[in-house]
């Protein structure tokens, strides 16, 4: 489709958040959004930045009407402020955590989701470490740290309770180790040496969950981040991600570090979800779900 200019103040509004979430310098009132790469986790990206403008759209309505123009019309205002404050205190778990402490796992601290970045030109460290505590600072959850007991002497059941800490203390590990001047293949045997290391050196009880190794060799730097799973997963990796790289580069020019305004907390999230599990309209429904789980099914 030939580009036709957005005129309500709402499509003027989601042509930015669509150019900056899908990377097209111009997306017009017809242009389909599946030309530019939308998927599903783009699709999250949007709703959510969209919210930053108090704005609301839902995850369906982006695929089921991929342009701005028809796309507008399901757009709503939201007039719920979310608070921007220091996010503390106790988190109930949500379901998904408490299977990981149900399983009778004897390695709940190693558990975790990495990536490694490497660079050229190299990265500087205190930069590196500067942008990572205002992530830390401004994501709430990167401070939640656990703590384990049983709920009485003779029980094997483990009762875990789940903290936000505050922003004091140490709220983030980074190592800095310099392999210049080793051949390739030691640097890379060194190097996946220290990663098995920083893996198995989280705790959930201490904290921080969340640790970085800097690798400086002769043909550029690796930066590792680390972070328990239990307080990251794929999607918000990516806001994570796409967080450092705009305070990296505002860093480097020496500008203000400013992120996207919070979304709803985990806090918030983990009440939610609590609220709905113990919902008289959802608990209607457990006997047929317990019905349907204990069914008998034929192996094939």
């Amino acid at each position: 489709e030939d580009y036709v200019e957005p005129e309500t103040e709402i499509q003027k509004q989601l042509a930015q958040v669509l150019e900056e979430v899908l990377g097209n310098d111009q997306i017009g009132l017809h242009n389909n959004f599946f030309d530019s790469g939308l998927d599903s986790i783009k699709a999250i990206q949007i709703s959510s930045r969209l919210l930053n403008h108090n704005l609301k759209v839902e995850i369906g309505d982006i695929f089921s009407y991929p342009t701005i123009s028809q796309l507008s019309d399901k757009v709503s205002q939201v007039n719920r402020i979310i608070p921007q404050n220091t996010v503390t205190g106790r988190i109930p778990l949500t379901p998904i955590q408490k299977w990981l402490f149900s399983s009778k796992s004897t390695h709940f601290n190693h558990f975790n989701m990495s990536v490694m970045f490497y660079h050229n030109q190299g990265f500087e460290t205190s930069i590196v470490e500067k942008v990572w505590l205002k992530l830390i600072e401004h994501h709430d959850a990167l401070r939640i740290v656990f703590s384990f007991d049983t709920q009485e002497p003779s029980s094997d059941e483990l009762h875990v309770v789940q903290i936000n800490r505050d922003l004091n203390g140490e709220l983030l590990k980074i190592e800095t180790f310099d392999f210049k001047g080793f051949e390739k293949e030691i640097v890379s045997q060194k190097i996946e040496q220290t990663c098995e290391e920083i893996q198995k050196s989280l705790n959930l009880q201490s904290g921080p969950l969340v640790k970085l190794g800097l690798f400086k060799t002769d043909l550029g730097d690796h930066l590792l981040i680390v972070i328990h799973h239990s307080i990251v997963d794929a999607l918000s990796w990516r806001i994570l991600m796409e967080d450092f790289n705009a305070a990296y580069q505002q860093a480097l020019n020496s500008e203000p570090l400013k992120l996207q305004p919070k979304t709803d907390s985990f806090l918030y999230w983990g009440n939610k979800v609590l609220d709905y599990s113990i919902n008289p309209t959802l608990l209607v429904e457990l006997a047929y779900w317990k019905k349907i789980s204990e069914r008998k099914v034929n192996k094939i």
